[in-house]
């Protein structure tokens, strides 16, 4: 089980290669950027962190580093100062498509095959 799990994130990593060579992003990089996308109302690195067990440190460094890229900004909740939202900036649109597009070429191979239950 373990092996396929690990063949499936190696899939899923060559189809976001050629993103990330392109727009010079890392893979934490692009899993912050489609969390976002996808969870509209979790948008703290706590979120992602939860949500994707990632380490706090790889989320915080991926976070700086699209901020400086200019695909991210954040925002101090307006009630608890402690607590910073992320937003995706208008620069990453089209790298939140080609994101989307991706996956779906992804979940098409890794189901080929398969007939749906209903």
């Amino acid at each position: 089980i373990l092996l396929s799990i690990r063949g499936i994130m190696k899939l899923y990593d060559q189809y976001m290669e050629e993103i990330r060579v392109q727009h010079q992003l890392s893979q934490i990089e692009i899993t912050i950027i489609s969390f976002l996308n996808n969870h509209p109302g979790r948008d703290t690195a706590r979120d992602i962190c939860e949500m994707r067990m990632l380490p706090k440190g790889n989320v915080s460094l991926g976070v700086e580093s699209l901020i400086q890229k200019g695909l991210l900004f954040r925002t101090p909740d307006e009630q608890d100062r402690r607590r910073i939202h992320l937003s995706l900036t208008e620069y990453s649109v089209p790298i939140v498509k080609e994101i989307e597009i991706a996956k779906e070429k992804f979940l098409k191979e890794l189901f080929q095959g398969l007939t749906p239950l209903l």
